[in-house]
């Protein structure tokens, strides 16, 4: 078969058709060294394993140009490219002594392993690596100069994604100490006319909110509280609607409500909702006085200092069992400012989460294009 996107020669003709071989052809296949009780200590050498977690370690068992698999594990499949020295789980399988482009290699795999990982799949198992599976793998092959022009586009691809990656990252880290910095005073907003805001109020949650129990509104969209992204509508929350066909007992939300996760809210899983519906009778949804503002407590609800004190105050004896409801909540101290410096805070902090979000969306969309790519360039 021919893929639907080829390179010319530099004049201008097409390479030769693409030849067919096997893995075990191209490069010599081997399992790491290290077992499951591996003690893993600060060292000079990479240590890698099945879980996408890297480490350094005092020995190695390998050098050079390698491209390393995880074999099982929640990451089956999963490629890394690395060169230079380093030891690895038992189950992860290093290829080395590759006779080909180690890139076009990495991204054919990329492309086709997860296929063949789950063709091979029991049901009801989770899904492995065997080590024929690897060596009799059939690999399709440019020609040596085609090789290098897919391995570079790729590449390129890749480049741009993790450039994207780091700014994401960069501006989340940089977000978290200005939050911190806000919300412990260290970092003070003076007034237009440059005079000083009040100072903050000490007061308890309930100062400034009510819980909300109004129910019967079964015809309302289902909404659910996550943990990353707040309130969202229920398709859009990640998982299967497990709601009861009886929703005359689920809670109304209104939109500027706080609505949390009371079995999750030691991990920060609230959210200022941006809808109306219903939520799960598990959740907890209160509204809040005209003295607070709705996204200035969302941002608040999600500082370090707080979720611990939320995670201090839940109920149960273990982290499965703990629950935070509201009449334990609304007696949790909170320091408040005046509600102009609340605005303040949160068009900066909005404005930040705007820049985030558009990075998100251009990881999105470079991931979208290296996957059309994959599948217009590997066949």
């Amino acid at each position: 078969m021919t893929p639907k996107l080829r390179f010319n020669d530099k004049g201008g003709k097409d390479y030769p058709d693409w030849e067919e071989s096997n893995l075990g052809e191209l490069c010599s296949i081997t399992t790491g060294k290290l077992d499951a009780n591996a003690q893993v200590t600060d060292g000079r050498y990479l240590f890698f394993t099945c879980a996408k977690e890297v480490f350094r370690i005092d020995e190695y068992a390998f050098e050079g140009a390698s491209l390393l698999i995880s074999g099982n594990g929640a990451n089956v499949g999963y490629i890394h490219n690395y060169e230079g020295r380093f030891n690895a789980y038992q189950r992860t399988y290093v290829l080395q002594n590759i006779k080909v482009n180690r890139d076009y290699l990495q991204y054919y795999l990329e492309q086709n392993l997860q296929r063949r990982i789950h063709r091979e799949k029991k049901d009801g198992n989770t899904p492995y690596i065997v080590m024929t599976t690897l060596t009799n793998m059939g690999i399709s092959l440019p020609s040596a100069e085609e090789q290098n022009k897919i391995a570079l586009v790729l590449k390129s691809v890749d480049q741009k994604i993790n450039l994207l990656t780091k700014k994401k990252e960069a501006l989340e880290t940089y977000k978290k100490g200005l939050m911190q910095k806000i919300f412990s005073q260290e970092l003070r907003f003076k007034r237009e006319d440059g005079t000083d805001y009040p100072e903050w109020e000490t007061l308890r949650i309930e100062d400034i909110s009510e819980e909300r129990s109004e129910r019967g509104f079964e015809d309302y969209p289902l909404l659910s509280i996550t943990l990353h992204n707040g309130i969202v509508p229920q398709e859009l929350g990640g998982k299967s609607d497990s709601s009861s066909s009886d929703k005359s007992n689920y809670k109304l939300v209104k939109v500027g409500d706080i609505g949390y996760n009371s079995m999750r809210m030691w991990q920060g899983a609230s959210g200022v909702s941006s809808f109306e519906g219903i939520v799960s009778p598990a959740y907890t949804v209160f509204k809040l006085s005209e003295r607070a503002d709705a996204e200035y407590i969302g941002f608040l609800f999600k500082t370090h200092r707080l979720i611990s004190t939320f995670k201090s105050h839940s109920q149960g004896l273990t982290s499965d069992t703990w629950n935070l409801k509201y009449p334990t909540l609304k007696r949790i101290k909170i320091k408040l400012p005046s509600i102009d410096e609340q605005l303040r805070v949160v068009r900066i902090l909005s404005h930040i989460d705007v820049s985030i979000e558009s990075l998100n969306k251009r990881i999105d969309a470079t991931k979208q294009l290296k996957k059309g790519l994959l599948q217009q360039m590997f066949v």
